[in-house]
């Protein structure tokens, strides 16, 4: 999910990705349609680091946002088990590989 300039996500505690981000918070992510063609690629490609959320009242609003984009999750039973993420953008780029192979624009947000 997401909210404006800030990526948020929901993972368990014993999982290997919450693991690998408690030992290593940068991370990176490029979204982008399916294309065979890769001369024609455009792309969001962004950059920042994980934190772990732990203030109450932004774990409300992240479980807001989830159970607005998915209702049926308003009917789970709460879970000691479960870790609330977010991402803070350090930088990010548009990509387009019309212009050039590898071209990318700073996106400034």
């Amino acid at each position: 999910m997401n909210d404006e300039k800030t990526v948020y996500f929901v993972t368990g505690k014993s999982s290997s990705k919450f693991r690998n981000l408690s030992g290593n918070p940068n991370v990176a992510f490029t979204a982008d349609k399916d294309n065979a063609d890769w001369k024609t690629i455009e792309a969001v490609q962004m950059q920042g680091k994980a934190v772990t959320v732990t203030e109450k009242e932004e774990i409300q609003k992240i479980m807001g946002m989830m159970f607005k984009k998915y209702p049926q999750m308003a009917d789970f039973p709460p879970s000691p088990d479960i870790v609330f993420i977010k991402i803070n953008f350090t930088e990010g780029y548009l990509l387009d590989y019309s212009k050039a192979f590898k071209h990318r624009d700073p996106v400034k947000y």
